[in-house]
């Protein structure tokens, strides 16, 4: 059928759900009503293999998991559930972005594979972290270069003070000639001269 087609061509795991009630109208699980392609692909199985059956038995981990508490909550409230969970469905580890609506009496679910965007969001994190870790460790190379600066401009401060300190006290004439600038500097024992 066309409905059929549609939900085929999805790139999505559409599945359709009605729930199974024990004497006291609890939810006790779910079966199967409707599969696309891509759900069978996920879940391993053919539809025809799964229609009527149970939903538990099939992913035994929507229990352990709490998604099947909430998936109940959808049944019985309405109110529409949009998630991200890490499950494991036939063999296969992976995260999945799930949504599900209650649909007449059941309900209506939609489950992607993001693993590629959690991955990215993994790498951009370790990245974020990378360069977070370079900040700390460029302010701790400043610090530490700020530091060396200072007392070797302390050290420099205390020689040109001795060096004045002993042109002063000599009558020797004490000159430096800068080759650089050609500059040259003569102390005051010239002028005592």
């Amino acid at each position: 059928s066309v409905v059929q087609g549609v939900l085929d061509s999805s790139l999505n795991s559409i599945m359709a759900m009605q729930p199974v009630r024990d004497s006291k109208d609890q939810i006790k699980d779910m079966n199967w009503t409707l599969l696309n392609k891509k759900a069978e692909e996920m879940l391993g199985e053919a539809s025809a293999n799964l229609m009527h059956g149970s939903v538990t038995t099939t992913i035994p981990q929507l229990r352990d998991s709490g998604l099947f508490r909430k998936f109940c909550q959808v049944v019985e409230t309405g109110k529409p559930l949009h998630i991200e969970q890490f499950l494991t469905l036939n063999e296969q580890k992976a995260w999945y972005e799930i949504a599900a609506v209650k649909m007449g009496t059941g309900i209506a679910v939609t489950m992607g594979n993001i693993n590629d965007k959690k991955n990215s969001e993994d790498q951009t994190l370790e990245a974020y972290e990378e360069l977070k870790k370079a900040e700390e460790n460029l302010t701790v190379l400043n610090n530490q270069l700020e530091r060396l600066v200072r007392d070797r401009t302390r050290e420099l401060a205390e020689s040109e003070e001795r060096f004045r300190l002993v042109a002063m006290a000599t009558n020797d004439v004490v000159w430096d000639w800068n080759l650089a600038t050609n500059e040259i500097w003569w102390s005051d024992g010239l002028f005592k001269m």
